[in-house]
């Protein structure tokens, strides 16, 4: 598919709802070597405001065709995987809707762009031989298992890109492990294997906190750090309560007590923001959890 276009050349805008402007405007952002990063990063920021999940995977889309004429094959690659989680957060957000016939057509949307975008990263980089993305690609096939109740595919998925994570001689990449160990402790508690899954949660929240890499993460980028140590509580909490799991009564307060102090994280050190992306869609899905918990907050 050809980008060539008779509009003027935009520079990316400074900011996600800057962007939206230009993109509603049919105010073409056109994508080259100096501007593809921070496109990128607005694709990301996108993912994370809820309600815009159709028009970010539109943009993605675009984006993608754009990268690939431009031999940025790595950007284009990831264009795909930003539209997949676009697609999740769909899902995700879908399980606050209060009317049941919209909440599953919510899902099942979410769930066929996570299917086909998936697909269609997949086979871009089989077909580029682009291994650096092969890690990152691991952790979406793993995500995309969970939610059609292939816990062992997900388990094996995870586990391979975790390896592959702890070989990353870049800190902040590496620190990854820590979130994808954080979800296949839901993909084990799943499966039934209680005690690992919970000694795997504890060990993924910790080492964001002690490790290298998850203390270099926090200096780098407080909010991705955050977003990804939150997901230790949340993602064991959900397999619990999904496979109703039983715990023992001092394991659920050491539980409860990491969920809350997830929670407390979810605001910018000493107010300052430092990004266009907030926390609502973590924020949210803790909500929720405190509700069908009872977890005072």
């Amino acid at each position: 598919m050809s980008t060539s276009s008779s509009s003027p050349e935009r520079e990316v805008p400074g900011s996600p709802l800057d962007f939206l402007n230009h993109f509603h405007l049919k105010d073409r952002v056109i994508l080259n070597s100096e501007n593809i990063t921070k496109a990128r990063e607005a694709v990301r920021a996108l993912c994370e405001i809820p309600g815009l999940e159709g028009i970010t995977i539109d943009i993605a889309h675009d984006f993608f065709f754009q990268a690939d004429d431009l031999d940025e094959y790595e950007h284009a690659a990831n264009f795909l995987l930003e539209a997949f989680l676009a697609g999740q957060h769909l899902v995700m957000t879908s399980k606050g809707n209060q009317y049941q016939r919209m909440a599953v057509a919510k899902r099942e949307i979410g769930l066929d762009a996570m299917r086909t975008n998936l697909g269609a990263a997949e086979t871009y980089i089989r077909e580029r031989k682009l291994t650096q993305v092969i890690p990152a690609l691991r952790r979406f096939q793993g995500k995309y298992a969970v939610y059609i109740g292939e816990h062992a595919m997900a388990r094996d998925y995870y586990q391979e890109a975790i390896s592959m994570y702890e070989k990353e001689e870049n800190l902040v990449v590496r620190a990854r492990r820590h979130e994808i160990s954080a979800f296949l402790s839901h993909s084990l508690i799943m499966m039934g294997e209680i005690e690992e899954a919970i000694n795997l949660a504890f060990r993924a929240w910790n080492g964001f906190f002690i490790s290298e890499d998850g203390v270099e993460l926090r200096k780098h980028d407080y909010y991705t750090w955050a977003i990804w140590a939150s997901a230790a509580p949340v993602n064991i909490w959900e397999g619990i309560l999904e496979s109703e799991a039983t715990i023992d009564i001092g394991t659920k307060k050491r539980l409860r007590t990491m969920l809350s102090e997830a929670d407390k994280l979810l605001k910018f050190p000493n107010g300052k923001r430092v990004t266009d992306k907030d926390f609502r869609i973590r924020k949210g899905e803790i909500a929720q959890l405190r509700k069908r918990i009872r977890v005072k907050k």
